[in-house]
Formats: C-alpha cells, structure tokens, sequence
C-alpha cells in the first residue's frame, strides 16, 4: 500500500507514505482491510483524526494521500465517488463544531488581479512599497514568513531588466524550498522604484512605514511583521475594487493556478511553490486541468 510513485518528490513520498502508514495502523487495531476500503470506512478513520484535534488541512492531505493509495493498488477511492459527498459533510460538520476550520475561502490573486491592483497605486512610499511586496510575492510563491526575510542584496539584476532572488538555507527546511526564484522585468522595476525611493541597498527590503514602531527581525526596528503582508494585501484588493476574503497565501495560489493554465504540470507547481505535498494544488486546480490540456490542443500546443 505504500508504494510510492516515482513521479512524486521525495518529500512527497514521504508525507504520503506517513499517511499511509497512519491509516494501516487504524485499521489493523479494528482488523479491517486497508485497502479497497468503503467510504464508511475512511468516514470512520477521518472522524476519529478530527476528534483527536487534526484540522481542515490535514484532513484534506489524508484524502489525498487515500486516493493516491487505492490509485497505486488499481482500485477507485471511494472519497471519489459521488456518495462520498454526504460523508465528507459529516466530517466537515464535526470539524466545524470542534473549531478547527474556517468557512471563509481564499481567493487568489492572480497575475490580472494584480495589475489591477498595480494600476490603482500611486507614486508614495506605501504604495511603492506594496506594489514591490506584490509582484515580488506572485513570483516567487513565497509565504509571509519568507517574504519579511527578503533582503535586498539576495536580489540579482540581469542585463535584460529581469532578475532572481535567492533566500538563504535555513538550517531547518521549514516552509517552502529557499531556492532561485525569478523575478520579472515588471517585479524589478517595481523592486528599483522602492529601493531608490527609500535608499535601499542593503537589509530588510520590505520594510514598515508609519505607525507605531514594530518589533524588527535581525536587529531592524522596521521590518514588516508576516501578519501583516496579509492586511497590505486586503487593503489594497478592497481600494482596486477587487471583492473576496483575501489573504497572505492569495498571491501563493493565484501565481499556482496561473502556472497550472498556462500548462504546467501539478508536479512542476509543487516545486515551484515548495510546497511539501500536492494534495492542495490538485484540489485547487482540479477544474482548470483538463481545460488547460484541452485549449493547448486546440491552439495546437501539442
């Protein structure tokens, strides 16, 4: 059963095959069959990860993972059938009453919602600020935490106006993968404006203005807080006339899913973004995939 696909990262496999291993263990204490299982049955083991205090996200990355599993064992998952709708609403239900899940969903913000976002700002610190924060967010998928660590000396300027940015290791790995990111030539005229507005040359990139002083990171006293990458980015939705409950993670899956039309692959959006399994772009781009596949066809991409 926990076979893994060769096509998966290896972290991938591994956040699966822990899953995996999870579920077998549920079953052989109630000497059921792992695999093919009823849909009463993964209701069942879901149930029981709720009550133990497991939230929304992890709940969805084990239906992944039990998809995955039947798929590799060449049987259908049941949380695939159409009657598995009626169990999932028990088990969202129960997670609802626990608390550990919220009914707001996040909407994206996609490379059009941004430069509708980009043509509403003007010329002051703030706005210069916000529209560097935003271009560089969408193109290198990078969360809050990641962003306030951005310093302007890990930013390389190429001949052509285009540019990477490079974060440094963590000794840890928590996150997203700290590789290259590219960054357009639209991201570092945007990125230019800022520096030269405010003299950076060196340290914190996004930094606070105005307001009371915030509790800086690396010895700056001004370095924007991660909570507060996600209110920049609803303040500025709501005055470019944009409606939705927008987050931080807005421009992370906004640039996913314009990754995903513009034809690549799931695999190849999971690098991109770091992120440690695919269950979330699946589900987030189940709609557009076959679409993106059917319109390359049609103007003759393939």
């Amino acid at each position: 059963m926990t076979k893994l696909l060769n096509n998966l990262s290896e972290r991938s496999q591994i956040a699966i095959a822990k899953d995996c291993t999870r579920y077998e263990a549920w079953c052989n204490a109630r000497n059921l069959t792992p695999i093919p299982a009823s849909a009463d049955q993964v209701e069942a083991w879901l149930t029981d990860c709720v009550n133990e205090g497991l939230k929304l996200a992890t709940i969805k990355r084990f239906i992944y993972s039990i998809g995955l599993a039947h798929a590799m064992e060449g049987f259908i998952s049941p949380t695939k059938l159409p009657t598995w709708r009626s169990h999932w609403s028990r088990i969202f239900l129960k997670l609802q009453a626990l608390g550990t899940t919220h009914a707001v969903e996040r909407n994206e913000l996609n490379a059009d919602n941004i430069r509708i976002i980009l043509a509403s700002l003007g010329d002051s610190p703030r706005e210069l600020r916000d529209a560097a924060l935003l271009t560089v967010a969408s193109d290198t998928l990078y969360k809050a935490g990641e962003l306030v660590t951005v310093c302007a000396e890990y930013i390389t300027a190429f001949r052509d106006g285009s540019g990477q940015l490079r974060l440094p290791q963590p000794p840890d790995l928590q996150g997203s993968f700290h590789g290259v990111r590219y960054l357009s030539t639209g991201t570092m005229y945007h990125v230019r404006r800022w520096c030269d507005a405010m003299n950076i040359r060196s340290g914190p990139l996004f930094l606070a203005i105005g307001g009371r002083p915030k509790e800086g990171q690396a010895g700056f006293a001004t370095v924007l807080e991660p909570r507060e990458i996600g209110r920049i980015f609803r303040r500025r939705a709501k005055a470019a006339g944009l409606e939705g409950a927008f987050s931080s993670y807005s421009t992370r899956l906004g640039a996913a899913l314009d990754l995903v039309r513009a034809g690549a692959t799931v695999r190849e959006v999971q690098s991109a973004g770091g992120w440690r399994t695919p269950h979330v772009i699946a589900e987030r781009t189940r709609d557009i995939e076959g679409t993106t596949e059917a319109l390359q066809k049609l103007h003759g991409k393939q």
